[in-house]
């Protein structure tokens, strides 16, 4: 589930248009939208993370393990190198 309309640009100013995204999702999710795709999951969240919305994984669970692998990495990386 992408927090961002079907319509919207990630912020790069990338839209969605092509990218096999549902409508809208319920009524309390007027401003989200569903995304649909496979392949390698690093790859499948390297690209989620390079749209730059607001995501909520709602399967496969492999997905968000390989998240939780990125994000302990990117951690890492942005706080290399803090006091020289």
């Amino acid at each position: 589930m992408l927090d961002q309309p079907a319509d919207g640009e990630g912020a790069d100013g990338v839209g969605l248009a092509g990218l096999g995204v549902g409508q809208g999702v319920g009524d309390a999710r007027k401003a989200s939208c569903l995304l649909e795709a496979g392949g390698s999951l690093y790859g499948l969240a390297f690209h989620l993370c390079w749209l730059g919305f607001d995501i909520e994984v709602l399967e496969p669970p492999e997905l968000r393990t390989v998240l939780a692998e990125l994000a302990a990495k990117m951690a890492r990386a942005a706080s290399s190198g803090e006091g020289l």
